[in-house]
Parts: C-alpha cells; sequence; structure tokens
C-alpha cells in the first residue's frame, strides 16, 4: 500500500469530516437544544415552542440515530480505505459522497425549521412590546465592503460560468455532464445575486418572530445578512475555481478540489454554528413565558 501524500491528506480529510459533520457539530446542537428544554420548558415557555416539543423531539431522536449510523458506516469506509489499495480520486469522490449525506441529514430538521417560522408568522404578537422609531438600513447590518465584495464576486462568477459554458470543447457526452454542472452552478449564481440585489433596493424583511426583542431582531437580521453576502462571494470563488479547473487556464487535480470544498465547508460549519449558538444563548427570552403564568413563578434551571 502506498501511503503518498495526496492518499494521506484524503484519508485526514475524510475522518475530519467524519467527525465534525456526525459528531462534533450535531453533538453541539443536540446539547444547546436540551439546554433549551431544561431552562425553557414548555409549560411556562409556550410561546418558545409553537409546534410543541414532542414532534422535535422525535425529529432529534431520529438524528441523532442516523448521525450515528453515517458515522458507522463512514468509520467502516474510511478503515477499508486504510488498509485497501483504493485509487486517489475514489477516495476523494467517497468523501464528497459522505459531505452530501451529512448535509441530507439535516434536511428534516431545515423542514421543521421552516415549519416554525410560518407559525411565528400566524402567531399573535404580545399586546405590550417596546418600539424604536429608527429607520434602519442595509449599512447599519451589513459594511458596505461586504456588499460590494458579495456583488463583485458573483457577478464576476456569473461570467465565469458563460465563458466556461462557451468554450467547451471535447465528446458530446462529456460536454453534456459538463453543461448540467455549469447550468446549476450558474443558476445558483444569478439566485444569489439576485437576493443580494433585492435587499439593497427593497425595504428589509419584516421581523418573523413576533416576540424577539428588538436587539435579538438587529442580531438576527445582521447574521442573515452578513452570511448572505460573505457566503456568496465565499460560494462565488470556489464555484468559478470549480469551473476553471476544468479549462486549460487552470488545471487543478479533482482530489485537491475536494480537499479544499472540505475543509471550507467544515470551517464554515464550525464558525456558524458557534456564532449561532452564543447568540442564542444571549437572548432575552421573557416575551416568551405563559401570559397566564402568575408573576412570582420562575422556570426551572
Amino acid at each position: 500500500m502506498d501511503f503518498d501524500l495526496l492518499r494521506i491528506a484524503l484519508l485526514a480529510t475524510f475522518l475530519s469530516q467524519l467527525f465534525m459533520g456526525s459528531v462534533i457539530a450535531p453533538r453541539r446542537i443536540y446539547l444547546w437544544r436540551r439546554e433549551m428544554w431544561e431552562k425553557y420548558p414548555p409549560e411556562h415557555y409556550p410561546r418558545l415552542y409553537p409546534i410543541g416539543t414532542e414532534r422535535t423531539k422525535r425529529l432529534q431522536s431520529f438524528m441523532n440515530k442516523a448521525d450515528g449510523v453515517l458515522f458507522c458506516a463512514g468509520a467502516l469506509i474510511f478503515c477499508v480505505l486504510l488498509i485497501g489499495t483504493v485509487d486517489t480520486r475514489q477516495i476523494a469522490f467517497l468523501l464528497w459522497v459522505l459531505a452530501m449525506a451529512q448535509i441530507l441529514v439535516r434536511v428534516p430538521r431545515f423542514i421543521i425549521d421552516r415549519k416554525i417560522l410560518r407559525a411565528y408568522k400566524t402567531a399573535q404578537p404580545p399586546a405590550v412590546r417596546s418600539a424604536t422609531f429608527r429607520s434602519w438600513t442595509l449599512g447599519d447590518f451589513v459594511p458596505p465592503t461586504y456588499v460590494v465584495v458579495g456583488i463583485v464576486s458573483m457577478t464576476l462568477a456569473i461570467a465565469v460560468a458563460v465563458l466556461v459554458g462557451l468554450s467547451q470543447q471535447g465528446p458530446i457526452r462529456e460536454i453534456l455532464g459538463r453543461s448540467l454542472q455549469i447550468f446549476l452552478i450558474f443558476s445558483m449564481d444569478v439566485f444569489y445575486l439576485y437576493r443580494m440585489i433585492r435587499v439593497i433596493f427593497q425595504p428589509l424583511v419584516p421581523r418573523i418572530d413576533p416576540y424577539a426583542t428588538n436587539d435579538d431582531v438587529y442580531l438576527s437580521r445582521r447574521r442573515r445578512l452578513r452570511v448572505l453576502f460573505i457566503g456568496s462571494a465565499i460560494f462565488a470563488i470556489v464555484t468559478s475555481i470549480e469551473l476553471l479547473s476544468t479549462t486549460p487556464l487552470l488545471k487543478i487535480r479533482y482530489e485537491y478540489m475536494v480537499i479544499g470544498l472540505s475543509a471550507l465547508f467544515q470551517t464554515w460549519w464550525l464558525l456558524v454554528s458557534t456564532v449561532v449558538l452564543r447568540q442564542h444563548r444571549g437572548r432575552d427570552l421573557s416575551a416568551y413565558r405563559d401570559p397566564v403564568e402568575p408573576s412570582g413563578s420562575t422556570a426551572s434551571v
């Protein structure tokens, strides 16, 4: 078995991806949700759980089991890769499959989160809520530098996708396969550019949660808008490099591309989860308490 540098890097990235996507990040989210259920129980804070806790707890149990199965399967694959003579390109493909599987496991959680947001939109706002009369602008949430970098990066990415699509050569079968990839990337680039332009020229989205304080609404909007512009810029750069790597202008091995994407994915996941959990733990949740509950009662901590 030839343990060259590329093979070692792929195996190390595979193992890191396995632990980050199936153990570390899911465990952090699970501990945070359990902390919320214990500190702010549904019987004292019913507004905090608009669709109930039984459904979310069943979903959390399912995701814990799915992450466990995925980790065991990934560990088994890693052992086979470690002792076998699998080609480095095949290892890179399996690493990509692992990342996609870890994302797909999160889809049920995204669906529940969307239902929670819709439930909040139809919820009755509190009778008394402090209001600020300041007119917020985009500059209050995102520095102008982020806006320029996001718009310029995505515009250049769209141009790269068009030029690479028009300059394709080779067998028809390969052209059709690359054309599908280029079309998907081009569509996502256009979508993100549209979202950024819409945010610039249209008023800011209204508050989704009627019980959130003004400070929490501000922090939520700032986080979402910064993720939009910074994330779009990163996505534009990564996809442009990926498309250019298929042309004579930029030759990058498939294995190196997958390693870079995995490292970027793990770093982004860790940073976003850290920021989101820190902001959630600092929220004021007094407005979510049962309005008919006696004022002298306190939530169990």
